[in-house]
């Protein structure tokens, strides 16, 4: 039941400023539980992915800093290395 949202919040739901905050119970949630830790990055990684996707259709620029105070659960050199990704495999555009 934890879990029963995360796919609405991500996929349906579009609220750029307040998808973090909505889902960072959900990845607190995963990371309490061993059996379900494994999933942890790739989905942390997926929340900062649709976050760009969805500033994306809002902001045409936006400063690093406001990105990472939006993806706050999100290692700093992690969010340069997944936006140079997300960029390289065009799901958002430079």
């Amino acid at each position: 039941p934890e879990l029963k949202d995360l796919y609405t919040l991500l996929e349906k739901k579009f609220h750029p400023l307040e998808l973090c905050t909505s889902v960072k119970p959900k990845l607190d949630f995963i990371a309490a539980h061993p059996q379900l830790k494994q999933y942890l990055q790739p989905l942390e990684k997926l929340v900062f992915v649709r976050l760009l996707q969805q500033l994306s259709k809002v902001y045409q620029t936006m400063k690093i800093s406001e990105i990472r105070k939006l993806a706050f659960f999100v290692d700093a050199q992690l969010h340069e290395r997944w936006l140079v990704e997300a960029i390289k495999h065009q799901h958002i555009e430079a």
